[in-house]
């Protein structure tokens, strides 16, 4: 996994977007189609990074270099919830797997890739509904929510 300096610019926004404040997150990967699958179903993979609230969508910033930004219009938002982190599998009550947070659900129609491996490529839209959780690394999460 590299890690680099921060991929995200303001190029990135769409015209007349702005930025708005940006946390150190954790993003739970392997999301699946929503209506073939609940939270019990989703792989046992987190994801750092930074989470960037902007006018008019959230991105997220992994440090892996290799991995996509992923942004979210809120256009294309069917939900965003706080709540407690969903079980990822049953195991010991130490497991790191088994420790809840506090966090929010984002369930959308649309998500959007871009600068994969930090290349300036195409960006790649996924229209399907997904879920992702996330969850601030040293903030609360109605700093988002509101």
């Amino acid at each position: 996994m590299g890690k680099s300096a921060k991929r995200f610019s303001y190029l990135l926004l769409d015209e007349g977007e702005f930025y708005v404040q940006d946390w150190m997150a954790i993003c739970r990967s392997g999301w699946t189609h929503l209506k073939n699958s609940d939270f019990r179903s989703f792989q046992h993979c987190r994801l750092k990074g930074r989470l960037r609230l902007c006018s008019k969508s959230i991105f997220f910033e992994p440090d892996d270099v290799n991995l996509p930004i992923v942004m979210f219009p809120f256009s294309k938002l069917i939900k965003i919830e706080g709540g407690v982190e969903p079980l990822m599998s049953p195991g010991p009550v130490n497991s790191k797997w088994s420790r809840r947070q506090e966090g929010f659900v984002l369930e959308t129609t649309l998500f959007v890739n871009m600068k994969e491996a930090g290349l300036d490529a195409p960006y790649v839209f996924e229209k399907r509904e997904s879920r992702w959780w996330f969850c601030l690394e040293f903030a609360s999460v109605q700093q988002v929510i509101s």
